[in-house]
């Protein structure tokens, strides 16, 4: 009975050994392995910063935006030595009416829950945000395309929201993007301007659905702050037979919606680059901000 337990403890010190040597491993295989990412920066009224740039996995988002910093002379980062962002160039620099408002980040298509040094870069990572807004005051959506009816010049939005319930258990419902204004690029250089109905829906004069790329921006604010993540200055949706095959209509940062493609799927996981999102923890909207917020300013009494 002895030896048998002396050969269970034998294996399991084997296999734990054994663990150790492939995490090390896997610690070399990643080391100086590249990723090139897309970053951008959405200040309170326009896009400050768009791009990419090439890092290493393992990287974390915070190095990713002091290289952006370091490398751009229209783009000042103030807070990046503190990990605490107060402000991009002038934006976010003085208080508003909210108090509440500040700097927050999402990874591909996620809100981690840690903050901007602690969230890594993975082989997978396509897409960092940063972007202002009053997200548990004002609230905030991050709108995703379905552009399946285009034939019929409507186009929907929605967002999925994640909502707390009094224990503080995360759930995420999917809702549309109501009163939200919407450009329309057409022709030579002309926009349209429309605004999404309670479903989250604009119709398109059937004179501008001419075949061929057509540029989309989308805003909405309320105080004078952003209650929806803007989509990135190079999306266009594509009606018609394109030449080459479209990216997602999510809201991934670059991307193209084509004719025959919704975008309401999510993206992302619940593990987003090493990590988590709001929505697979169970905590309070309110106890992460110090994790999560890169700041949170409260008005002064």
């Amino acid at each position: 009975m002895k030896r048998i337990a002396k050969c269970a403890v034998l294996f399991l010190c084997l296999t734990l050994v054994a663990g150790a040597f492939a995490a090390v491993a896997g610690a070399e295989e990643a080391n100086g392995q590249k990723v090139t990412v897309s970053v951008r920066i959405e200040g309170i009224t326009e896009n400050l910063y768009y791009g990419t740039y090439e890092a290493n996995v393992g990287d974390s988002v915070l190095s990713v935006f002091a290289a952006v910093d370091e490398a751009s002379e229209d783009i000042t980062i103030t807070g990046l030595d503190q990990g605490y962002i107060t402000a991009v160039n002038d934006d976010g620099s003085a208080l508003t009416e909210s108090g509440w408002d500040g700097w927050m980040y999402r990874v591909d298509g996620e809100s981690p829950t840690v903050g901007m040094g602690d969230c890594k870069l993975t082989a997978d990572t396509k897409d960092i945000v940063l972007y202002y807004s009053d997200e548990y005051m004002t609230g905030m959506q991050f709108p995703q395309i379905d552009t399946s009816d285009i034939e019929n010049g409507k186009i929907k939005f929605t967002s999925k929201d994640t909502v707390y319930d009094d224990s503080g258990n995360p759930s995420v419902n999917e809702n549309p993007v109501a009163g939200m204004t919407v450009v329309w690029g057409y022709g030579d250089g002309k926009t349209a301007e429309y605004t999404t109905d309670d479903n989250g829906v604009i119709t398109i004069d059937k004179l501008q659905l001419e075949d061929g790329n057509h540029s989309l921006s989308v805003s909405r604010e309320q105080n004078g702050i952003p209650t929806v993540l803007r989509f990135a200055p190079d999306f266009v949706v594509t009606i018609g037979d394109p030449e080459t095959e479209t990216g997602t209509a999510a809201q991934t940062g670059q991307g193209t919606a084509s004719e025959s493609e919704s975008g309401s799927e999510t993206t992302g996981n619940a593990e987003t680059s090493g990590c988590k999102s709001v929505a697979g923890i169970s905590v309070l909207a309110v106890s992460l901000v110090p994790g999560m917020i890169i700041v949170m300013k409260k008005k002064k009494i």
